[in-house]
């Protein structure tokens, strides 16, 4: 375990990362004040440097067409729990899958804002993974370089734009 004691504005906060099975990290949130120190919530993911309470970095396990890590820039909020600058996480790991079916999307431009256009990409074109916002959404882009928005589901089965995930892609990769 990691503790860190943050201030972010009048507030003080007790940060308590710890890594716990499968190298999943978690940070336990604690309010302390003059006369006690209680639990706020626990955010489900970790940070590599905790500096600056404006700006920092941490880091998330998504689940979302895949297992992989992402990043974002975070500051504190108000309840002291990490507020994402963005709502974005970049997919820290180069990971790579390949339809097996016409899947069509929403093209978006490097930095993923829509561009109003669709494309029907063919099976058997490879994507690979680069932003999300790790509840409706990934960011892919295409061999052919066409970056597009991926429209999913956390629950299960999920989907990718309507249609069953796990059937429109030859593998994706869950951590169990």
């Amino acid at each position: 375990m990691e503790t860190y004691f943050v201030k972010s504005g009048d507030n003080h906060y007790l940060y308590v990362k710890r890594r716990i099975e499968n190298d999943y990290e978690s940070v336990c949130v604690f309010r302390v004040t003059e006369n006690s120190v209680e639990y706020v919530d626990e955010f489900g993911g970790g940070f590599q440097s905790f500096t600056n309470s404006l700006d920092f970095e941490v880091t998330k396990r998504m689940d979302l067409l895949s297992t992989y890590s992402a990043v974002a820039r975070c500051y504190v909020g108000d309840d002291g729990m990490p507020v994402e600058k963005g709502g974005v996480y970049e997919v820290i790991n180069e990971l790579t899958i390949t339809s097996t079916v016409e899947i069509p999307a929403e093209l978006v431009d490097e930095s993923g804002n829509l561009t109003g256009e669709q494309f029907t990409f063919l099976p058997g074109t490879d994507f690979t993974l680069q932003r999300t916002d790790g509840a409706t959404y990934v960011d892919v882009l295409s061999e052919d370089g066409k970056w597009c928005r991926f429209y999913t589901t956390p629950e299960w089965p999920q989907t990718v734009n309507g249609m069953d995930a796990n059937s429109s892609f030859e593998m994706l990769w869950y951590a169990g």
